[in-house]
């Protein structure tokens, strides 16, 4: 089993809206999505291994989720009735396994704090696609069935030397809307954009680890 878990750090700008949205339906999502291949006990171990937080850039420490994001995130299965808001610090950042900013801005600033995260830094959604269309997939060491950090770790590194393989992306589909104080309507743009990278995210990692 692994000696430490695979940390994910989700980054947005007030850790109210989009992170801890990511952050609640990732835990959920991976968790549903190894059980379903492992079976309940093992998976539950498997994501055992797998520990999600979120900051954001100007967060107010301690600040609450509003209600329409709550709202949002409990649309697909999140509750963030506890979530309490915390400032991006260096540490976050070096700590982390895997950083996945909610727009380019905080991926720019998630690595000025911490250079060597340019490796294992990217966007929610651009990292979503690069596992979706990841190139030379079979060059990835096969998952040993015990040791799912270790193996996210290459996935990881895997994704980052190959990033430049594929064709540019939209720069506006790399970016998740921010709906603070926006309508519903904008609330519900990023939630489903979040539910859907977060789903692909979560079934290429099962596909990956099942993989022949």
């Amino acid at each position: 089993m692994a000696e430490r878990p695979f940390e994910i750090l989700m980054v947005c700008t007030g850790n109210i809206c989009r992170s801890p949205m990511a952050e609640q339906l990732l835990r959920l999502r991976l968790a549903e999505e190894l059980a379903t291949r492992f079976g309940p006990e093992r998976g539950a171990a498997l994501a055992s291994q797998v520990a999600v937080h979120s900051a954001g850039l100007v967060a107010q420490a301690g600040a609450q989720m509003p209600a329409e994001a709550l709202a949002e995130a409990k649309k697909y299965g999140g509750d963030g009735s506890a979530h309490a808001a915390k400032r991006l610090l260096e540490a976050h950042v070096a700590d982390a396994d895997l950083v996945l900013g909610m727009a380019r801005e905080h991926r720019r600033e998630s690595v000025s704090l911490v250079p060597r995260a340019s490796r294992t830094a990217f966007t929610l959604t651009e990292f979503a696609r690069l596992l979706r269309e990841l190139p030379d997939r079979d060059d990835l060491p096969p998952f040993d069935g015990q040791d799912l950090a270790g193996f996210l770790r290459a996935v990881v590194a895997h994704a980052g030397a190959r990033r430049g393989y594929l064709p540019p992306a939209d720069p506006e589909t790399l970016d998740i809307v921010d709906p603070y104080r926006r309508s519903t309507k904008v609330y519900a743009r990023a939630g489903a954009a979040i539910a859907e990278a977060v789903g692909t995210v979560s079934r290429e990692v099962g596909a990956l680890v099942t993989r022949a």
